[in-house]
Parts: structure tokens; C-alpha cells; sequence
């Protein structure tokens, strides 16, 4: 709904709100999409981003963050192996 890993430039949350910068905020679904999801509601303004979502906010955060994490690792390890291919 975010436009993917690629699209996300910031995350954090307060209370209930999942606060995101985005890229190329035409790339985010709209707040139907994400309501039929589970959120409450999502407010856009410019590349800032916010899904409200409720209590469960700082779960669901960490669990973008692992995400992230794990796609920036994969890329990582991909440019080190077309390196070492290109240096054969």
C-alpha cells in the first residue's frame, strides 16, 4: 500500500498513527484501500504519510522496520555478488 521498500525513506509512530516518509507519494494506495485493510484511516500531505492504525501501532512499525531492514541486507549482498561477478 506504500508503494513498496524502495518507496519508504522514513518510519516511526506515535501513538497511533504509523508516520511515513515516502519517495513518490503517487506510488501510496488510497484510504480506501488501506481502511479494507485494518486502518482507520490515512491522511497524506505531500510525502508525508500517516496510516492510522490504533494501539498496535509500535508493532506493526517494527515489523516494517524488519522488513526494510531485511530488503536493504538483500540488496546489499546482491551488489557485493555482481561485484565479485564482474571482477572475474
Amino acid at each position: 500500500g506504500l508503494g513498496g521498500v524502495e518507496n519508504l525513506e522514513d518510519l516511526s509512530n506515535c501513538a497511533t498513527r504509523l508516520r511515513v516518509t515516502v519517495v513518490d507519494p503517487d506510488k501510496v494506495q488510497s484510504a480506501e484501500y488501506f481502511m479494507s485493510t485494518g486502518a482507520v484511516n490515512l491522511v497524506k500531505n505531500g510525502k508525508a504519510v500517516q496510516v492510522i492504525i490504533g494501539l498496535s501501532v509500535p508493532q506493526l512499525r517494527e515489523q516494517c522496520e524488519q522488513i526494510v531492514s531485511a530488503y536493504k541486507e538483500q540488496q546489499k549482498v546482491n551488489e557485493e555478488e555482481l561485484t565479485l561477478s564482474t571482477a572475474s
